[in-house]
């Protein structure tokens, strides 16, 4: 590389990270829908390692971007910077990919201004602040199809291993990359056609990405559901794709996508400065680098045909692959000017640049300052925060000493809440009900949930249930939040049965009751090891000094949930209601339980013997 367009490089590569890095800090305090479930998918590679091709979740995610997400969110926790600091970089990098490419297409001059026209593509540096897996697409795009080309050039297998992988890779990124990787395919092919002596070579990068590939291969190929996503927003007839070319043409100079998130609305494509230079760079590949030319056309078109052949065009996340062919046919334009008039050409084609990137500043800034108030943020961070005051407020801290913090499993779909609360390393209080029993976690624990769900907290039949901490707003932002505690105060160990259950009462028996009265009896059974039997709960009333049975009830413990699947960490409310004869005389009465095997009705030893006292009451003389 000559020393001036390394100069260039690298100041245009300073220049792209401060667009890119600009108001990175203050976007902590919004995070989109789609973002924070990015992050909640990372977040459960972080807590439950694993090699996941596709994320069904939420329409379905390719998965390299959560794997990409997952170093900033272990080193800074759940915070929106780590998701926006990682597509800053992966958009810095791309800048360093561009200059691979068109050093490989054009010429190292022009790779140089190609890195200037990338950093100041309002475009791209748009993209670049936002948490979306398509930032990855260009990144990847750039890189195997610069270091095909190179592996063609300079026919080394490292180079050739090196394309393989990123093309792999590639189709992990986003859904519109395919397309791309068709190019490639279509490239690897001519390769091996008209290449002997590199044949070798262009299959080992075929067979490279290929195994890379199939693992996502093989799912979309068994999980159908895996394609309607594209099925939903497909716009195949002739008048839709007439009016997304329509709109994709005005999109370049006149009115860009209206979609407030994705872009400025209405901010055109190209500002005045970099008109000028991707008109001389299309002038330019028109007539002195034709080959080039003719490719940056075909990765253009298929860029766009995503975005062509569905809903909502001109969608940039879509067709975010032409960022590439702009910034490539920008810096021939450049390139060009400097080398026509090598002084005041250079020096123009540097303040065209420069314009650019102050007009790219300028309305980031104005997306930025209008995005607070936009109904896509229906559930802004303020009522999360606020909900960490509450917190505060309740005496809950995220220390390895506090109660377990716990959220209901339908705050799922609200994935900003489920993002957050990662910092306390949260999880769902499980709490089930079922025809016998009630399957939760063990008591006591701590709860959050949105107000809206308040009225119907599971966690009411498990334990007592006490608000800690209440955040009523409610208005365009949705509902705030509260935190309960939820408690089982009134619990009575009353032994262990077969070392493998903890039994206790959990709620307080009479100490007197009235012949033929039904005695409501609830026993709360924690798992002490793991369970493979089904089994079968007795109550039973004996005289206080003798073992006549006067009276029984047996219930199965939970069968619609047995307990050999119970979860290792949660336990059973069993309720058993057990009527006195109505010819009960006068006295004091013991209530004692037991376990039985419900196959072959061996009773389970407990601490003294195979039955349990809970209480004594006494039977009063009719008046």
């Amino acid at each position: 590389m000559k020393p001036k367009a390394l100069w260039l490089a690298v100041l245009w590569l300073l220049v792209g990270a401060a667009l890119r890095f600009a108001d990175l800090g203050a976007m902590r305090a919004v995070l989109d829908y789609d973002e924070a479930f990015y992050g909640v998918n990372a977040l459960s590679l972080r807590d439950a390692p694993r090699l996941v091709p596709f994320f069904p979740e939420n329409n379905g995610r390719e998965s390299l971007w959560m794997y990409t997400l997952l170093p900033a969110l272990v080193i800074l926790d759940a915070q929106p910077f780590a998701l926006r600091l990682t597509a800053v970089l992966a958009g810095i990098l791309t800048l360093a990919a561009v200059y691979a490419l068109a050093r490989e297409l054009v010429s190292s001059e022009a790779a140089a201004w190609a890195v200037g026209g990338l950093a100041v593509l309002y475009w791209h540096v748009h993209l670049s602040h936002l948490a979306f897996r398509v930032i990855l697409y260009p990144l990847l795009a750039a890189l195997a199809l610069a270091w095909l080309l190179r592996a063609w050039r300079r026919n080394r297998w490292r180079g050739w291993l090196a394309a393989g992988v990123a093309a792999g890779l590639l189709l992990y990124t986003y859904l519109s990359a395919r397309l791309w990787l068709a190019v490639l395919a279509l490239l690897l092919a001519g390769m091996v056609w008209r290449g002997r002596n590199r044949r070798g070579g262009a299959l080992l990068a075929g067979a490279v990405a290929l195994v890379i590939m199939l693992p996502l291969l093989a799912y979309l190929l068994t999980v159908p559901a895996a394609g309607e996503r594209v099925q939903g927003v497909a716009a195949f007839s002739l008048p839709e794709v007439t009016y997304n070319t329509i709109m994709w043409l005005a999109a370049w100079l006149w009115q860009g996508s209206t979609y407030n998130f994705h872009n400025l609305p209405g901010r055109p494509i190209l500002d005045g400065p970099l008109a000028l230079l991707a008109a001389g760079g299309v002038l330019v590949l028109a007539r002195q680098q034709r080959r080039a030319g003719a490719l940056l056309a075909l990765l253009l078109g298929v860029a766009l045909l995503p975005s062509l052949l569905s809903v909502d065009a001109p969608h940039y996340l879509r067709a975010a692959g032409a960022v590439i062919v702009v910034a490539v046919v920008v810096g021939a334009g450049a390139a060009g000017l400097a080398r026509a008039w090598p002084r005041w050409g250079t020096l123009l084609a540097v303040a065209l640049l420069l314009l650019s990137a102050v007009f790219t500043r300028q309305d980031f800034a104005r997306w930025y300052a209008t995005l607070t108030w936009s109904p896509q943020f229906a559930e802004r961070f303020d009522r999360i925060d606020t909900l960490f005051a509450l917190l505060a407020e309740a005496g809950y801290s995220p220390s390895p000493s506090s109660p377990p913090l716990y959220y209901l499993a339908h705050a799922r779909d609200k994935p900003l809440l489920w993002f957050r609360l990662a910092t306390w390393r949260t999880a769902e209080p499980g709490v089930y009900e079922f025809p016998g029993c009630v399957i939760g976690r063990p008591l006591p624990l701590r709860l959050v949930l949105p107000l809206e769900d308040a009225a119907g907290i599971p966690a009411a039949a498990w334990g007592q249930v006490t608000e800690r901490a209440r955040d009523p707003v409610t208005g365009t932002f949705g509902a705030g939040y509260a935190v309960y505690d939820v408690t089982a105060p009134d619990d009575v160990p009353v032994g262990t049965a077969g070392g493998a259950l903890a039994m206790a009462l959990a709620r307080p028996l009479p100490a007197r009751a009235d012949p033929g009265a039904q005695l409501a009896v609830a026993l709360r059974l924690t798992p002490l090891a793991a369970l493979a039997r089904p089994l079968t709960l007795f109550v039973h009333v004996y005289p206080a000094d003798a073992l006549t049975l006067l009276a029984q009830a047996d219930v199965p413990v939970c069968p619609d949930f047995p307990p050999a699947r119970w979860y290792p960490d949660h336990a059973g409310l069993v309720p058993v209601t057990l009527s006195l004869p109505p010819d009960l005389p006068p006295g004091t009465y013991r209530l004692a339980a037991g376990l039985y095997d419900s196959e072959t009705f061996a009773r389970l030893p407990l601490t003294d013997g195979d039955t349990v006292l809970l209480t004594t009451f006494s039977v009063p003389a009719a008046p």
